[in-house]
């Protein structure tokens, strides 16, 4: 069926916070194109800009999908619409984007007709927005594509899942420069087993990971390796007795692996975020289940950075309310930041892939409704190297929560300012405060100073006649939340 490209007219961004300081952009955007819910899959980088392909859905109108070249603070550049009435396509999950050295975009996803199985699909978009070719691997029954890999030949390596009968198998693809098919390899059994990640690895085979069905009563994260046919050489499973949550894969430098996921302790309890080293043969170096943590899954594909630990966004439901969440270890599986994110107190939000930037910070992209509530949108967050969408978030100590939602609640003035300045609190009517507190710190993240405010404030003045002229940023805190944050520029005297 052939797709009409319009230009992007429909675009909301609902903004809830935007700081650009000292070197790293920090923002939580949303976008909308449809009537019905919108999601990102994956995003990836070009230089200092981002681009997504989000999907959008319309009552009565099918489906579509949405380019989107973004500049340095989620500002749209360019970017395309592309209406297919009565289809229904969906990218992928963590690591489902490419650029390629061209320019060109590659999406692996799922594609459903009205009345049809979905089928698993390779896309190639130009740097425009324009559908160069798709190409679908389909069966009689349901496939998708999750994830894919680009090979040295400028093929492509498709990870995803296959139905047949009753069971679903993990599937890998491996096709030519033009998404056609070189060979299928199937991976499964008796049982469910579905992959969601995969990659080439450093000895030219391919490893993919997921989910195994055992005896119909429990789930454990998956691996399964194969050399460079597609032929299996191992297979492992990871986690509790009970019904875990799926794995996410990446080899590193050692040929090991680290798999990111989330595992239960008990038949009744709750998910937690959960992490595992692996060696080059799948056996366990160390594992750690986060229990101290808010319950929820990690649901990406690992960061590693060299000399310092891992990156992992998913998900975290304090109260019961899906937010967005990234967590940094070290290289030991230790916890150094667990942060979340949100565009609002209401209703559910979701990261589904994670990347990192230039500038050292990271970018997550998922599906969040807007400030306002009025629709599900597709959603992008970028955070600095600390996980803060404000500068100086780490130095607080015990700092658990960044509220993302309240909007513009503090305000500064005079700014710039010299000697004094007054601080207007605006905080909404009903929100529980218990510990307020001012703190001022520098552009290079230092806390310079801190004191307590009145939990009924409205108003605060700030004495600042002994620190040097520069940027600062003043941010207000309820005990372990951060509320707001702002810029504050002191003159010279």
């Amino acid at each position: 069926m052939k797709a009409v490209r319009t230009r992007l007219l429909v675009t909301s961004l609902i903004m809830a916070l935007t700081v650009a300081g000292h070197g790293q952009e920090r923002w939580n955007r949303t976008y909308d194109d449809g009537q019905l819910p919108n999601q990102i899959g994956s995003v990836c980088l070009s230089g200092n800009q981002y681009v997504i392909v989000s999907n959008y859905q319309d009552i009565g109108n099918g489906s579509g999908h949405a380019t989107r070249l973004l500049d340095a603070d989620g500002v749209e550049l360019d970017g395309a619409m592309l209406d297919e009435p009565m289809v229904y396509l969906f990218g992928g999950a963590s690591g489902s984007l490419h650029r390629l050295g061209s320019g060109d975009l590659a999406l692996g996803g799922t594609i459903t007709e009205i009345g049809a199985e979905p089928d698993g699909c390779l896309t190639l978009y130009s740097p425009d927005g324009d559908t160069l070719w798709r190409k679908r691997y389909g069966v009689p029954e349901f496939d998708n594509v999750n994830c894919i890999g680009v090979l040295p030949d400028s093929g492509f390596a498709l990870f995803g899942t296959v139905r047949s009968g009753n069971w679903y198998d993990m599937r890998l693809i491996r096709t030519d420069a033009n998404g056609d098919t070189m060979w299928t390899r199937r991976y499964g059994g008796p049982e469910d087993q579905q992959c969601l990640s995969g990659q080439r690895t450093l000895d030219g085979g391919y490893v993919l990971s997921g989910f195994k069905y055992f005896n119909n009563d429990h789930v454990n994260m998956y691996v399964v390796k194969t050399d460079s046919a597609g032929h299996q050489q191992w297979h492992q499973w990871y986690g509790s007795a009970w019904i875990d949550n799926p794995g996410f894969i990446l080899q590193l430098p050692d040929s090991g692996y680290v798999l990111a996921g989330a595992q239960r302790l008990a038949a009744q309890g709750v998910l937690y975020p959960a992490l595992y080293r692996l060696d080059k043969e799948g056996a366990v170096i160390w594992a750690e289940v986060y229990d101290q943590l808010e319950w929820g899954p990690f649901f990406t594909i690992p960061i590693h950075i060299p000399g310092e630990g891992y990156t992992i966004a998913g998900t975290m439901k304090p109260l019961g309310l899906s937010v967005g969440r990234l967590t940094k270890v070290d290289l030991d599986g230790e916890l150094l930041w667990d942060r979340e994110y949100r565009t609002n107190n209401q209703a559910d939000h979701y990261f589904y892939d994670v990347k990192r930037t230039l500038d050292g910070g990271y970018i997550m992209a998922g599906t969040a409704f807007d400030s306002l509530l009025v629709s599900q949108d597709a959603w992008l967050v970028k955070v600095d190297s600390f996980g803060c969408l404000v500068p100086g978030c780490q130095v607080f100590d015990g700092l658990e929560e960044q509220m993302t939602d309240l909007g513009d609640v503090l305000e500064v003035y005079p700014n710039p300012a010299r000697d004094q300045a007054t601080v207007h609190i605006a905080l909404p009517q009903g929100l529980e405060r218990k510990n307020l507190r001012l703190a001022l710190v520098s552009a290079e993240g230092k806390l310079v100073h801190e004191e307590a405010v009145p939990a009924t404030a409205t108003m605060h003045s700030l004495e600042l006649s002994r620190y040097p002229a520069g940027l600062y940023f003043v941010h207000l805190r309820d005990g372990a939340r951060w509320l707001a944050g702002t810029k504050l520029v002191l003159s010279p005297p």
